[in-house]
């Protein structure tokens, strides 16, 4: 920002990438800073804008130009205002741990192309495998903000392909929690569907848990049924144990899965060929 301009409040500081000489509308942020903007582009990208201008709403004439005092910061405006122009775009960069201001926006003013530009990030994003990303698409952080966004913005497709990582992944609610609760409080809307998303998570796992239980009478039967200690193979029927404890943690179906076939050859060990190989006395 290196230009200056005069206005209602006096000499205000002019973005420098937005000072075009035949601009035919001043933006002042809320930090005050002034962008020289063309209104046929904003009323063109933005039904919000179009609206404002016709009716003379929040339009106040300046000393130079006409002015509309806007309550988004510089930094904000620096990241929406390109999407209002022609000009072709390198892609949106996420901030998935900020305040969502240019979310808000984009949201706010109807910038179709701005939100759209959010949720093609959102879906390269969560598409990337950890291995060929700087973070981990799949952490808290990043499902909740994801999913914070698409319901904010009302991308049901973006947002449901969201809830399905999240199932998939073994965290509960109690895991996901925090995380979901502060994304909801920067875009309130998206609470609602927040509170959806735990009350599936915890009946999950409490469906997980019910059928964890009911598995105890045949873990008792099988245990009763091995070969005596002298014969037997304590390592293995302690590791049964364990694996039984263990399973208290599992809260989506492939880890409680896994954790089931994995009893299941132990078991096997420990009958010492009692059962035919890969035989599981325990039906999914």
């Amino acid at each position: 920002m290196d230009n200056e301009t005069s206005g209602m409040k006096g000499t205000l500081e002019v973005s420098a990438n937005f000072s075009a000489k035949d601009a035919d509308l001043l933006l002042i942020s809320k930090d005050n800073v002034v962008f020289r903007v063309h209104r046929l582009y904003l009323e063109a990208h933005s039904p919000v804008f179009k609206d404002m201008f016709e009716l003379g709403r929040a339009v106040e004439k300046g000393a130079e130009l006409p002015e509309v005092q806007l309550e988004e910061t510089s930094g904000v405006l620096e990241i929406c205002l390109p999407y209002i122009y022609p000009a072709r775009l390198d892609p949106f960069k996420l901030e998935l741990d900020g305040d969502f201001g240019a979310v808000k926006m984009f949201h706010k003013y109807e910038l179709a192309r701005g939100a759209e530009a959010v949720l093609t990030a959102l879906d390269v994003h969560f598409a990337t495998s950890n291995s060929d990303s700087e973070r981990n698409p799949r952490a808290p952080l990043d499902l909740a903000a994801g999913f914070a966004i698409s319901s904010f913005l009302e991308a049901l497709d973006v947002r449901d392909r969201i809830v399905k990582y999240v199932i998939d992944t073994n965290l509960g609610w109690r895991g996901l929690k925090v995380e979901f609760q502060q994304a909801a409080a920067k875009l309130p809307s998206s609470a609602e569907d927040c509170s959806k998303l735990a009350a599936l998570l915890n009946k999950r796992k409490a469906a997980i848990e019910v059928h964890r239980r009911s598995q105890g009478s045949a873990l008792m039967y099988n245990l009763c049924h091995l070969a005596s200690p002298a014969q037997g193979n304590p390592a293995a029927m302690r590791a049964i144990f364990r694996l039984w404890e263990d399973s208290a943690y599992a809260i989506c179906v492939a880890s409680f899965i896994a954790l089931r076939k994995d009893y299941c050859i132990r078991l096997v060990e420990a009958r010492q060929g009692w059962l035919p190989s890969g035989d599981c006395p325990i039906d999914l």
